[in-house]
């Protein structure tokens, strides 16, 4: 079923990457800002986040919120395309309650529709968490082992975001 999201204050970082994952994304008129501030404070956007803003935006939009973290009040939030209704922040609740009743109703053809929205960027986090997935198990089995068993010739270094821990010439 296409999923509602309502926000009556601020949407910011995971809770903007929360309300990007709304089918139906609604707002309170004047109530908050909403944007990505992790690159601002030196914080990878985790690749989830990422792959749903880019399923969310267009590329330029995207840029913008996500490369310089930006906040953004409610009517260019409208604009970028985070919400798709702003309303009186009274009427918030029952404007979700009525979209969710008849977002109900649909038939299970929205359920296909859905997928083959989302498919691209489902495959995408699949791909990156068995990357990562791969990453941290050889992290963990360096870091698991002592120094002693490294070659004298290699050293241990981070280097990213989802950082590889490896011995390295």
């Amino acid at each position: 079923r296409p999923l509602v999201v309502a926000v009556a204050g601020s949407a910011i970082g995971a809770g903007a990457a929360l309300l990007c994952c709304g089918d139906a994304r609604l707002g309170a008129r004047d109530a908050g800002r909403v944007g990505f501030p992790e690159v601002a404070l030196g914080v990878p956007l985790p690749s989830s986040g990422l792959q749903i803003c880019k399923a969310t935006f267009s590329a330029a939009f995207a840029a913008r919120a996500l490369l310089f973290g930006e906040s953004f009040g409610r009517d260019e939030a409208l604009a970028m395309g985070f919400f798709h209704r702003l309303v009186e922040p009274d009427s918030l609740l029952e404007e979700a309650e009525s979209t969710a009743r008849a977002a109900a109703g649909i038939s299970a053809a929205s359920r296909t529709i859905k997928s083959a929205l989302r498919r691209e960027a489902l495959q995408r986090m699949d791909e990156e968490r068995a990357l990562y997935d791969e990453l941290f198990a050889r992290a963990m089995r360096l870091a698991t082992s002592t120094f002693d068993e490294l070659p004298d010739d290699r050293m241990l270094y981070v280097e990213g975001t989802a950082s590889l821990i490896e011995a390295a010439p």
